[in-house]
């Protein structure tokens, strides 16, 4: 067996599985579909798909959130940090169980995350709580 197949059905299986416990895919009789939230991330216009990929993962609590109904974190946004490489990193806290975490973000700053949230928020139809 070709080696370099090996390792790219390794890795084709790592991102499935990555993709499906950040909503933004699931399998339907047999077949791999994008989420609401898929379609969300693979059509807005609010910043790249990375960070769209990276606010799915980072920004929703992983207590309350399931596959069809993501509960999203509420950055605190004064306990925000941007590194030197232009990355935010913020605390963050579920509105429903108060767990915390942080939201992680690429090449965003605070000021493009507080705008990025925002519009995420109201185009996948949640309230800022």
């Amino acid at each position: 067996m070709d080696e370099r197949l090996a390792h790219s059905k390794s890795n084709f299986n790592y991102w499935l599985k990555q993709l499906k416990g950040f909503g933004i895919i699931e399998e339907r009789n047999e077949e791999v579909c994008l989420t609401m939230t898929g379609q969300w991330a693979a059509t807005t216009t609010a910043g790249t798909i990375e960070q769209r990929i990276d606010f799915l993962a980072t920004g929703r609590c992983k207590n309350c959130s399931t596959p069809n109904n993501i509960e999203f974190l509420t950055p605190l946004m004064n306990e925000s940090q941007t590194s030197s490489k232009g990355n935010i990193a913020t605390k963050a806290v579920c509105p429903k169980c108060k767990s915390e975490s942080f939201i992680h973000i690429h090449s965003m700053g605070a000021k493009e995350f507080s705008a990025f949230y925002k519009k995420a928020l109201k185009e996948l139809g949640q309230k800022n709580t």
